[in-house]
């Protein structure tokens, strides 16, 4: 057998011994056990590149293409595969087809795939160029020799050139299993990555998702080079009844990210200067907020003995650009060191100054985690005990429901579920405030807002990475690859011959 580092079809391997013994004349001259080779294939297509596909005409992943020969000499129908290139380079494809039998390939008007009928093997060659993220169809039908049996034929297609560049080296999975009653589609989840040295760029930009052989879109959201990155992945369908089992792959250093900017919003607030493309003051206290300066990486919005709570509305409101979708998830890290009572800040569903609400962080005679909502001047609040500095907050909003959650390091805790109607056009929000006359001033710091669009209605369940492994090499067998899993420890002192095609392997 021979190792080649080229399509990976992943198959089961079933080897089942044979009555053993060859004899000649009176006696037994060699004992050679026997056995039967079965190969199933577990998941058809070219696994080694995650960024390249062949899909046949019904958009399945494919590395076979079978042609049904009706009778002797007469043209198949005509085939069509598309080249799909999934990175953000063009490349330079060749894909060779070989066969067990002679005959011509032919080229429709729009094919460009030729072929040599003169060998008792055909092999057709020609090479593609398939633009970045695009794709390339390819026509073609194949005449049998008019010695032809009946019956299909079975083409293995190998793809080489430019796509060596798409290899990667390292694979993980981990699945995501659904908490809701109902199959969910175009959900979000994120996803945090650390960082495996020598098995992935130091800066993630080699990081891809699949499902079932399809990549999946993805959003880088931030990361420390040589460190973690977190991710926001999408998966199409998230069934309420069977996991989702998906795979990471890494480890190509020439890879480039091929992450979206569509799956949601976030500022880590690294920049020193407030990023206004995703920001808007609503009110501004001048002087009294920086980006970086008080603390590096940090938004500091002080506290002034100015309030938003029913009619007194005058404290500082920095609210996003970007209005919210039905549902969403608004996450945050506030840190604050109160000493007196009435000093809060928070993130917040922000209609207007009469509707909203929000969690965060303040003090009551105590650090309390804060909730606060206002609906057409109508205000409430809710307040529990937490003795910390800093804490990270929640926010799911599944139409008009808001399920607002802390997490003070041990996970997040459901701390309100409040049903409101706030509006139809909402933003995010953070506020920093104080009663007028009895607060006073403190550094709230925010840090990491993200917004997840279309996030899972439960929290779904997400597995963690399994151990990187090498994507595995492949075996070829009479012209098809298949990866080989470890087989049980052999008798080496006898041979063992494994039939394939009617060619022995030994």
């Amino acid at each position: 057998m021979t190792d080649v580092d080229e399509t990976v079809p992943t198959a089961t391997l079933t080897i089942t011994p044979q009555t053993p013994g060859v004899t000649a004349g009176t006696g037994t001259v060699n004992t050679i056990p026997l056995a039967t080779l079965s190969i199933t294939p577990n998941a058809p297509g070219f696994q080694r590149y995650p960024l390249f596909e062949v899909l046949d005409s019904n958009g399945n992943r494919i590395d076979t293409v079978t042609f049904e020969n009706l009778s002797a000499g007469v043209e198949s129908d005509v085939q069509v595969l598309t080249l799909v290139n999934n990175s953000g380079s063009s490349v330079d494809v060749t894909l060779t087809a070989t066969i067990g039998e002679s005959g011509t390939l032919t080229e429709t008007a729009t094919s460009t795939l030729l072929s040599d009928d003169d060998l008792d093997y055909v092999f057709t060659t020609d090479t593609y160029t398939v633009p970045a993220n695009s794709s390339l169809p390819v026509y073609i039908k194949w005449r049998p020799p008019s010695t032809s049996r009946p019956g299909s034929k079975v083409w293995n297609l190998e793809p080489s050139g430019d796509i060596a560049a798409l290899d990667w080296d390292y694979i993980s999975t981990f699945t995501v299993t659904s908490n809701h009653t109902t199959d969910e589609y175009n959900v979000n989840i994120i996803v945090t990555i650390p960082y495996e040295a020598g098995k992935m760029r130091t800066d993630f930009d080699d990081i891809r998702f699949y499902e079932n052989d399809h990549p999946l879109l993805y959003q880088l959201l931030y990361k420390t080079d040589s460190t973690s990155s977190t991710f926001i992945v999408q998966l199409p369908t998230l069934s309420a009844t069977t996991p989702s089992n998906i795979t990471v792959y890494s480890g190509n250093n020439s890879a480039s990210s091929e992450g979206v900017t569509s799956l949601g919003v976030y500022d880590g607030f690294d920049d020193s200067s407030l990023d206004t493309s995703l920001w808007t003051w609503i009110r501004e206290s001048g002087g009294n907020w920086d980006e970086g300066t008080t603390s590096a990486g940090k938004l500091n919005m002080k506290t002034l003995n100015k309030e938003l709570w029913s009619t007194n509305n005058n404290a500082p409101v920095l609210r996003g650009n970007t209005p919210l979708p039905t549902n969403c998830e608004l996450y945050c890290h506030l840190t604050l060191n109160p000493t007196a009572n009435h000093r809060r800040g928070h993130l917040m569903v922000y209609g207007d100054d009469s509707n909203y609400a929000g969690i965060g962080y303040g003090y009551w005679d105590a650090k309390k985690v804060s909730v606060l909502q206002e609906v057409a001047g109508s205000s409430a609040q809710y307040n529990f005990a937490v003795d910390v500095s800093s804490l990270q907050v929640k926010i799911k909003k599944i139409g008009t429901v808001y399920y607002l959650y802390y997490d003070i390091g041990g996970g997040y805790v459901l701390y309100q579920t409040l049903t409101l109607s706030l509006g139809s056009i909402l933003y995010p929000a953070l506020v920093s405030e104080s009663y007028s006359g009895d607060g006073g001033t403190t550094d709230v710091l925010y840090d990491d807002f993200l917004l997840i669009h279309n996030p899972a209605t439960a929290d779904p369940t997400v597995s963690a990475l399994t151990t990187w492994t090498n994507n595995p090499p492949i075996t070829l067998i009479g012209g098809v690859g298949y990866s080989i899993p470890d087989l049980p420890e052999l008798d080496l002192q006898n041979q063992y011959i494994i039939n394939v095609g009617g060619v022995g392997y030994e």
